[in-house]
């Protein structure tokens, strides 16, 4: 499966800020209400919840199904919602938008928020 990881090193922008684990799978987090925060403009690791602002396009060795329930995992904890109330509908596209990200790009290629085409999406 093709998808975004976390780089080993911030992009060349002087903004860039990495502080995911090298190769970490990534998702969108839910933007908050708080102007300051930049949370719409950076990807979540899936295992150590930190942000990053690039991502990398990889082969991972897993299945849709599995990233469906990873991503449900890392919303819940980052928002405090149980479980049971991130809606497994939601992660499926949330995966399918940032497989779909990865498709059509080349392995290795820097990814950022404002590439993956959230328009028709609710992540």
């Amino acid at each position: 499966m093709r998808y975004l990881v976390s780089p080993g090193r911030p992009g060349p922008l002087a903004d860039d800020v990495t502080w995911t684990v090298p190769a970490e799978w990534l998702f969108l987090p839910l933007a908050c209400d708080n102007p300051a925060c930049a949370c719409d403009q950076v990807f979540r690791g899936i295992a150590s919840g930190h942000a990053t602002t690039t991502a990398l396009v990889a082969d991972v060795h897993t299945d849709e199904d599995a990233m469906v329930s990873l991503t449900r995992r890392a919303v819940a904890r980052d928002t405090g919602l149980t479980l049971e109330q991130v809606p497994v509908s939601e992660a499926l596209e949330a995966v399918r938008l940032m497989s779909g990200a990865a498709y059509l790009r080349t392995l290795g290629d820097l990814v950022r928020v404002a590439d993956v085409d959230m328009e028709d999406e609710e992540v």
